[in-house]
């Protein structure tokens, strides 16, 4: 990849996309509570194992054990590098 190629950004929209999938939680829900993290949101650990494998898969991004504690907008940040500095690597 070049110094001139931008990687695509991530959007909300396409996590909380991929929460529905892998959840099974309601699209409202994740919207109604954008600041929530996903336990309070009643997602469990194999849902957060399922949402961690999808967004490797799709976005090559391996999301941290503790992921279940997180924001969507956190995630958000996460997959597109912008967490504490910390850029992902990114197929």
């Amino acid at each position: 990849m070049s110094t001139d190629e931008k990687i695509p950004t991530v959007t909300p929209a396409e996590i909380e996309n991929i929460l529905v999938a892998e959840t099974g939680v309601s699209p409202g829900t994740i919207r109604e509570s954008g600041t929530t993290p996903l336990v309070d949101l009643g997602i469990d650990s194999l849902a957060v194992l399922q949402l961690q494998a999808a967004l490797a898969d799709r976005f090559g991004t391996e999301l941290p054990e503790d992921v279940g504690g997180w924001t969507l907008a956190h995630i958000v940040a996460f997959v597109n590098g912008d967490v504490n500095g910390h850029v992902n690597g990114r197929r």
